[in-house]
Formats: structure tokens, C-alpha cells, sequence
């Protein structure tokens, strides 16, 4: 629906609009760590903020719906650095302070060219207050008009008719970047949490190197009598932790997907 309102930021924009039906369903939020912390995790039993030189506080970064991070691509012979992800049952999402419609880390850290200083400032412009899981659901539905539209990373057509910020967004999501190394995450939704997150049963699925399936069991003891999905992948001794990222993200997108849509559904 075309409106004439504009806004300065982007929960503004959503706030004006009005209601456009059911929402998408609510998709699990995903955390991407290395072996050199999973044992401290486990031993721990949550996941916490760690400092962020760009937002100058602890968060604890999770993207919404995907293993959508990627660590460094150089090849290495350190076990320490093999990608560890987790995915987390979307009730989680009510322990999200803030999302964003972009990887922040990226925008601040100048990887995406000139749109660093067109997206700026990105904090208030682009960030929604989350406490709520409908908070994503939104931002799907008006950015993308689907779940299956987000994962694609297609962009809802209609979002240039929609109240400031929505045209920039869609430009900035329209914009070929391949040039300048820009990944999937150029259209991705962050969460962004200040409180821990436990390892409870809201753990849905564990992605982690074969090498360290001890640990995995010393998880279960936080979990039981619920055991999460898991895979348990082939290590080399060489290896591109990117690459296994890559992997990991195919792998959890078979438990992601079933909550993509309800069966029988659109």
C-alpha cells in the first residue's frame, strides 16, 4: 500500500504503516562461533555479549533465520578455529534488545563501499526495538513480503512506495556489491541481545567439528531430556573455516525451513 507519510527511522516507518495481514512466521535466530570457545560455552551454559568496538558495549550478535556470518577464508591448520554454530528456537527473539535490516559490522567497518555514508547514522535511523517476537515478522513482511522472499534475499518490490527509510533499504539491497566481497549478509536481518542466552531446550540444532562431540554430550546435560538436532562434520587438516560456515548454513537450513511456512501453507 502506497503511503505519503515519511519518517526519519526505520520502526517509524513500520509503525505507520498499516496492517497487512497475517505475518510470516517467526524464523530461529542462529549464532556463529569457533571451537576456541565452544568448550567455555558449554562449561558456561549460555552464550554472552562480548564487546563491540563499533556499538562501544557487550552484545551478543545472532542473525535471524540463517548461518549467515562467515569467518576468515584464508586456509589454516588450527583446529581452534572450526565453525561452531547454533540455532535457537524463535522464542529466543523476545531476549533480542534491537535488530537491524543490515550486518551493522559491516556497514561501520566501511565493507560496503559509499553506502557506509549514506546509510548513516544507522543507529537510530535503522535500528527497531525488539523484545517482541513479532518484531522480525515485520521487518520480513514489509522489507521482503516473505520468509521465502528473506532467505532468497528478494527484496518486496513495494518497499519503494513505503514511508522513509524503506526506498533507501530497497536500493541499498537492490545494489550489486559482489565487486567489493558483500555476501548474503548485504540483506540479512541482526539481532542484536545484551543478556545471555542459556543453552536450554530453546538449543533446537548444533553445528560442530566431529573432534569435539565430547563437548556435545557434556551439552546435552544442560538440555536433557530434550537432545537438540545436531551435525557433526569431517575435519581436515587443512581446512577454510568459511567454507565449513558454508556448509553449516546448508545443514541448518533443514531444521530452519520448517519455519519458513506452516504445511499446506503459501
Amino acid at each position: 500500500m502506497t503511503t505519503n507519510m515519511t519518517s526519519s527511522t526505520l520502526a517509524d516507518a513500520i509503525n505507520s504503516l498499516p496492517s497487512s495481514g497475517e505475518l510470516p512466521l517467526p524464523l530461529p535466530p542462529v549464532h556463529l562461533t569457533t571451537a576456541r570457545y565452544f568448550t567455555k560455552i558449554v562449561a558456561n551454559g549460555f552464550l554472552s555479549p562480548q564487546n563491540c568496538k563499533y556499538f562501544g558495549e557487550p552484545i551478543l550478535y545472532l542473525f535471524y533465520g540463517g548461518v549467515f556470518y562467515r569467518p576468515e577464508s584464508s586456509p589454516t591448520r588450527h583446529a581452534i578455529e572450526f565453525p561452531v554454530a547454533f540455532v535457537f528456537n524463535p522464542s529466543v527473539l523476545d531476549s533480542v534488545e534491537r535488530f537491524f535490516p543490515f550486518d551493522t559490522g559491516a556497514i561501520k567497518s566501511g565493507r560496503v563501499g559509499g553506502w557506509t555514508d549514506r546509510l548513516k547514522p544507522i543507529d537510530p535511523r535503522f535500528k527497531v526495538d525488539g523484545r517482541r517476537e513479532s518484531v522480525a515478522p515485520e521487518m520480513v513482511q514489509y522489507l521482503f513480503g516473505s520468509n521465502a522472499n528473506y532467505l532468497r534475499g528478494k527484496i518486496n518490490s513495494d518497499s519503494v512506495n513505503k514511508p522513509d527509510p524503506f526506498p533507501l533499504l530497497h536500493e541499498y539491497y537492490s545494489d550489486d556489491l559482489t565487486s567489493l566481497g558483500v555476501d548474503h549478509r548485504q540483506c540479512v536481518i541482526e539481532c542484536q541481545c545484551l543478556i545471555d542466552i542459556l543453552l536450554t531446550r530453546d538449543l533446537i540444532w548444533v553445528g560442530f567439528p566431529e573432534t569435539m562431540t565430547d563437548e556435545f554430550a557434556k551439552l546435552y546435560l544442560l538440555t536433557k531430556p530434550y537432545m537438540p538436532d545436531y551435525y557433526a562434520y569431517d575435519c581436515p587438516v587443512i581446512f577454510n573455516p568459511s567454507e565449513i560456515a558454508a556448509i553449516l548454513a546448508d545443514k541448518a537450513k533443514e531444521v530452519i525451513y520448517r519455519y519458513v511456512v506452516l504445511p499446506g501453507g503459501d
